[in-house]
């Protein structure tokens, strides 16, 4: 029975599922420039825009919720796109833009399996919205930093008060 539950838990996305649907924090198999390891996440308050619960690690996670709640007081309404991705969710969102667009890390490569990482909804055409112009501004008094010039959705957890090169 545990050899079938293990299988079933990697072939689910690579993460040890054995706990209540509920719960605040889990752990994880997140990946580093294509390393396994043991990986603790916390739920966010806010939900993915499909409605799927947002996980980041729990240092980014902390700065995430303060950061939003600021941004709530300036009446910008930060919402997620994407977060913490287990490696299916990688292989199925890299597939998929491989024949479609944008490029997309490969399974294991991405900044989204360290749980440091969220695109959020910056607007249409992208980074046209007050999220966008609000996260230049402040995102990074929170340590969050737009890094890939390509995608101003994009944004990495470098650490509170963190200002590192290129933010967009």
């Amino acid at each position: 029975m545990p050899i079938f539950i293990l299988a079933a838990a990697a072939a689910l996305g690579g993460g040890l599922f054995l706990y209540a649907a509920f719960a605040q924090s889990r752990i994880v198999i997140g990946y580093d420039k294509g390393k396994p390891y043991p990986l603790t996440v916390q739920r966010l308050s806010v939900k993915l825009q499909n409605g799927d619960a947002a996980w980041l690690r729990p240092d980014a996670a902390a700065a995430f919720e303060a950061m939003r709640a600021t941004a709530l007081q300036d009446n910008v309404n930060i919402q997620v796109a994407s977060a913490f991705r287990s490696i299916a969710e990688q292989l199925v969102l890299y597939v998929k833009n491989k024949l479609m667009g944008p490029q997309t890390a490969p399974p294991g490569w991405s900044n989204h399996q360290q749980g440091t990482t969220v695109d959020l909804d910056t607007g249409a055409p992208a980074g046209t919205n007050s999220t966008y112009a609000w996260m230049q501004r402040r995102g990074w008094e929170f340590g969050f930093q737009r890094t890939v010039s390509s995608e101003p959705w994009h944004y990495e957890f470098l650490g509170v008060g963190a200002r590192q090169g290129w933010t967009g």
